[in-house]
Parts: C-alpha cells; structure tokens; sequence
C-alpha cells in the first residue's frame, strides 16, 4: 500500500497542502485493514509526512497513541530499550568501579554506596532520557542526588522504567521525597 507515501506528493490544484495532509491521515485512519495494519500505516504516514511538513502540524493530526501501537515503533523501541539496557549496565558498571576507586579512598563501604546511589541515578536520568525530553529528565539529577536511600533510587529505577509520562515519574519521586523527608512515614 502506498499511502504512506502520498503526503510527499502534490496535492491536487483545488487543496492546499494541509488539506492534503488531513485527507491523507484520514485516509490511512479509515483503511479497510486489519488494526495493527492500520496503524503501521498511519505511523509511516506520519514518518513521511515529517519530512515535508511541519513536525507540530503532523503531530496534531496523528495520535501518539496509534504511532505507540504500530509494529514500527514497538520494534524500534525494544531495539532502543536494548542499547539503553545495555548503556545503563556499562555506566552502572562504571559507576561502581569509581565507587570502588572513592571506597579506597575514603573508605570501601561509602564508596560503594555512592558508587552504586550513582550507579543508581545513571539508571533513572537512562531511562527517563529515552522516553521523555532528555532537558527536563536532566534537571531532576539534582534531586535524585538528594536522596540518601540506596533502596528509595533502586524503587524509583524501577519507576522510571514504568513511567508513561515525565508527570507520573515525578509523582512517584515526591511520594519518595516526602517519605524520606519523614513526612508520609506511616
């Protein structure tokens, strides 16, 4: 099926290209074919579309959500969560070998234990930086930093990894904050 491809052609003399672009969305949104087909098309339809139109008018018209379901994306993103997972083992790595090198220094037990709280951060800003703008996930290092808690970084890792939003993430980490803080202690 080519209609992928069709937002890379002319439109017709009577429509404006915008036009064209919401006729050719709609279009691949209403193909007579199975869910999972339609979706990698509308996903492709917007991959191609990026090229020739503007990226916040081609996102207006395509639901994240279709995009998120299509075998495209679900392929690439589980070749992405592979690298990051193999990224965060490297840096987790790293982190604990300078961990080792402070624990020397200034003592094997605290070094480990910063070694793995910044093994630990590495992990969450990895995560978060692959799903969500990587500016925002940066600005959090100063307060993941504050926290004291191996086992609190270790939860919120987790948390990380399952966050469907930036929101959710930082939810979580108040929830964290407050009980280290004392606040929310039961």
């Amino acid at each position: 099926m080519l209609l992928p491809f069709a937002p890379l052609m002319k439109p017709p003399a009577d429509t404006s290209a915008e036009q064209w672009l919401r006729r050719c969305v709609t279009a691949a949104e209403r193909a007579p074919v199975e869910k999972a087909v339609r979706d990698d098309l509308v996903a492709t339809l917007g991959i191609f579309s990026a090229l020739a139109y503007d990226e916040a008018f081609v996102n207006q018209l395509i639901k994240e959500e279709i995009v998120q379901e299509s075998t495209f994306f679900q392929h690439h993103l589980e070749r992405a969560t592979k690298r990051l997972e193999a990224e965060t083992e490297r840096r987790t790595q790293e982190a604990l070998e300078q961990g080792l090198e402070q624990g020397l220094e200034q003592g094997l037990e605290q070094g480990l234990e910063q070694g793995a709280k910044k093994g630990a951060i590495e992990v969450i800003l990895s995560f978060l930086s692959s799903k969500f703008q990587p500016r925002a996930v940066y600005a959090l290092r100063p307060l993941l930093e504050n926290i004291e808690n191996l086992e609190q970084l270790k939860q919120l890792g987790s948390a990380a990894a399952e966050a469907e939003s930036l929101e959710t993430f930082l939810q979580t980490l108040g929830a964290q904050t407050n009980s280290q803080n004392g606040t929310d202690t039961p």
